[in-house]
């Protein structure tokens, strides 16, 4: 597997193709330790996951590992999409949020993974250079499975389920 020298961001996103539900952006800080964990572990199963088990397995993943999440709910994702006009820069604009949070929180990250399908990919890769606030960053576009961004992926699904029951029990 391709992937930045450790320790690094993988950010993956959950939600975008719900129309009713949350979007959620997460931006994880993976190092050596926990990469070689998960490389080990079938998560490339996950979306045939019950509902029950993806929140186990999201919350034990969460309790290791330093991450921010964006959540747009609904009615935030579509403000957004009016004001700005495209899907792919309102995910931009969350991709963009949760990748300041942790790099500015974890200045030792020299390395940023994210998925090639990623909607705002194109936008998104013009921009890294200035999210780093200068540093250096290396980037790489996953383009088959990864364990990492499987488990990235899976913390931002955990977000989606828990932001839509909140949704749930307001109305």
């Amino acid at each position: 597997m391709r992937r930045p020298p450790a320790p690094f961001l993988a950010v993956s996103q959950w939600g975008e193709a719900q129309p009713l539900g949350p979007v959620v952006v997460v931006a994880a800080r993976v190092d050596d330790r926990y990469a070689r964990s998960l490389d080990a572990r079938p998560l490339t199963r996950w979306p045939l996951w019950s509902a029950e088990r993806l929140l186990e397995e999201g919350r034990r993943i969460g309790s290791v590992v330093a991450y921010d999440m964006v959540v747009l709910a609904p009615r935030k994702w579509n403000q957004l999409l009016t004001k700005v006009g495209s899907r792919a820069r309102v995910l931009d604009w969350a991709y963009r949020t949760a990748i300041k949070s942790m790099l500015s929180a974890h200045d030792d990250c020299a390395g940023l993974m994210i998925d090639r399908r990623t909607p705002g990919f194109a936008v998104l890769e013009t921009e890294l250079p200035s999210l780093s606030g200068g540093r250096p960053l290396i980037y790489v576009a996953a383009e088959s499975p990864d364990p990492v961004l499987e488990a990235t992926g899976l913390l931002a699904r955990q977000g989606a389920i828990e932001a839509q029951g909140r949704l749930e029990r307001r109305h």
